[in-house]
């Protein structure tokens, strides 16, 4: 059994996703605090109009950071294209002992990874991804 072209356009797929969403965090974590830092130490030198736009940008970007976490998810992505790409390489290197559905439960190891997100818990609630168990049920 041959590798899907599917599989092999994930791993691009994948490994670009982790280099944009790692920008994106590092920039916004860099812009958020180089604007705060310098509403705080260029206080005097700035005027009113300009600290209010530093602010709004260390708030904005510190608020986008905290809300959709791009660096933990540039992480994950990268280490499903890992997991993906070891899995590729062992069956280019021994295909007799590493198949195709080791490499198809690769991707399936890959997107758990990217799922993986942990999720705010409600007391009482499970806090696992994909729990359907409400708060109000009983264990």
């Amino acid at each position: 059994m041959t590798i899907p072209s599917e599989v092999i356009e994930r791993v691009a797929i994948w490994d670009a996703a982790a280099i944009k969403y790692m920008a994106i965090g590092f920039g916004l974590l860099a812009l958020s605090i180089l604007s705060s830092a310098s509403v705080t130490v260029f206080t005097e030198q700035l005027s009113k109009v300009s600290i209010k736009v530093l602010s709004f940008v260390a708030a904005a970007s510190t608020a986008l950071l905290a809300s959709f976490n791009p660096i933990d998810l540039g992480y994950r992505f990268r280490d499903a294209w890992r997991e993906l790409d070891s899995a590729l390489l062992q069956y280019k290197a021994n295909p007799e002992k590493f198949t195709a559905d080791n490499v198809i439960q690769a991707v399936a190891n890959g997107e758990g990874i990217i799922g993986g997100a942990t999720r705010p818990s409600i007391k009482g609630a499970e806090s696992t991804p994909g729990s359907s168990k409400k708060a109000n049920e009983p264990k």
